[in-house]
């Protein structure tokens, strides 16, 4: 099965191919000594203290090295053969930035390898945030649109003689990669029914999160990633 770099990590993917050696080795270390499992932001600000990256910089390496780990984790590819490949296709690229600065695609290699056998920080982060969207139909997110509709008398050529308000709620979401809407009309007692619904889910929440942390467990908290 051939390696490709997806177009949305060719720029990620340049900005590690790019630290000179030194730097690359602080970045490996700073994922290396993170103690224990970290959210994305925890470990992008973690890292990005050992480079000159920005911050939305050091946020797109490292959801890279998440997609590379988890990548490596599956049929056909290992750790070592994911990484030579990606590293071939860089090579006969012939794009500039994604050579390294000194040539030495040995020592990237090494880098490359260092970072994604990380369980601790890279490994398991990717398999946390994995798992939250392993379902059929993923959030995106929602709009409601609110409309007054006129209700007309026997007569329509004279001023309308109520109207009602329908809320139709927009729900965007993603299924096997592509984007899709969804719509439902509600009306007040839907809104506060729904209302109270989240209110009960984001209390059930706490509730969990309390019980997760009693067990001596890291909550990857969703806000966060």
């Amino acid at each position: 099965m051939p390696i490709m770099i997806p177009p949305t990590y060719k720029a990620s993917l340049a900005l590690l191919v790019q630290m000179d050696s030194e730097q690359r080795k602080a970045f490996v270390a700073a994922v290396a000594g993170a103690a224990g499992p970290l959210d994305l932001d925890e470990l992008a600000e973690k890292v990005q203290s050992t480079t000159t990256l920005g911050r939305d910089q050091a946020t797109q390496v490292v959801r890279m090295l998440f997609s590379l780990y988890l990548a490596s984790q599956g049929v056909p590819f290992d750790t070592k053969t994911l990484v030579d490949g990606v590293c071939e296709v860089a090579e006969a690229s012939g794009d500039k930035d994604l050579q390294p600065k000194d040539g030495n695609w040995r020592a990237f290699k090494d880098d490359l390898i260092a970072l994604l056998s990380d369980e601790q920080s890279i490994g398991l982060t990717a398999k946390a945030l994995d798992v939250r969207v392993q379902h059929e139909h993923v959030f995106g997110a929602a709009r409601i649109l609110t409309d007054m509709r006129p209700v007309f008398g026997r007569e329509v050529r004279d001023c309308p003689i109520g109207s009602v308000v329908v809320h139709n709620l927009k729900i965007t979401y993603r299924e096997d990669g592509d984007e899709k809407d969804f719509y439902i009309a509600l009306d007040l007692r839907d809104l506060r029914q729904l209302k109270e619904l989240v209110e009960r889910a984001i209390q059930k929440e706490e509730t969990l999160k309390s019980t997760i942390a009693r067990a001596d467990m890291r909550f990857f908290d969703a806000e966060s990633q």
